[in-house]
Parts: structure tokens; sequence; C-alpha cells
């Protein structure tokens, strides 16, 4: 993993199957497909290990596991040989629960899934709700 952490460039050419690991600040270690100012890029050699690695990232952070490892007193970091790590030692023990994994691994991208449409309601209710008392002003 340590050979496809990098820290993000934006002059740099991106890589087909890649996503991007936000190292600064309390959601350090989150994933996210679109690059930050502060972030590490992951790339890979297919769109399968892309996708495996980056719930594996997901998995992590929404776990706690990169709390330990953040440094610093005002601004939050975590340093790219950490991350390295703790994504190497987590991959490893993976593999030997690979279909467990897989099967959990559904299971969140479809919480995920229900998650955005939630809130793409609330969204909604949201604005009729704000539509509804101005024609009540008017």
């Amino acid at each position: 993993m340590r050979k496809n952490l990098r820290c993000y460039n934006p002059a740099k050419q991106t890589a087909p199957f890649q996503f991007f690991i936000q190292n600064k600040g309390y959601n350090s270690g989150k994933p996210h497909l679109k690059p930050l100012t502060n972030c590490f890029t992951a790339s890979f050699n297919s769109d399968d290990e892309c996708e495996e690695y980056y719930w594996l990232v997901y998995a992590l952070w929404q776990s706690g596991l990169f709390r330990p490892f953040l440094y610093g007193s005002v601004v939050e970091y975590i340093r790219i040989t950490d991350l390295a790590e703790l994504i190497e030692i987590h991959a490893g023990l993976l593999q030997r629960k690979r279909e467990r994994f897989m099967a959990a691994l559904e299971q969140v991208v479809q919480i995920e899934l229900k998650k955005t449409q939630i809130e793409n309601n609330l969204t909604n209710l949201l604005k009729l709700r704000r539509e509804r008392l101005r024609e009540i002003l008017s």
C-alpha cells in the first residue's frame, strides 16, 4: 500500500483508479472520491481493488481506528507512514475474513445509499416547508 499512497498534488495527472484520503482535521482518514486541499491519493491497478480499499479505509475511519494516530494540538493530522501501515495491517487481516467483509460491505453500501435517499428526502421536505411558508406570507 505504501507505494500506492502519495500526497495529493493538483499539478500531477490523476490515475484512473484512485480515491483520496483526508489527512488534516477532525475527519483525518476519511476517504473521498474527489480531491481535497489536504489529502493523500491512493492509486490502484483495478476498479475492484480501488473499491475494496476505499471501503476498508471507510471502515477504519468510521470505527475510529485512525484517532490514536492523529498528531497536532490545534489541527490534527495523520502521517502518511502511519496511515499506510494501518491500512496494510488491516488489509492483511481482511484477506482471512474476505467473505465476511464482502457481505458486510454490501450491507454498508446499501445503508449509505439509503442514507443518501433520506438526506435527499429531508432536503426536499425543507424546501417544501419553505415554499409553503412563503405562500402564506405573500
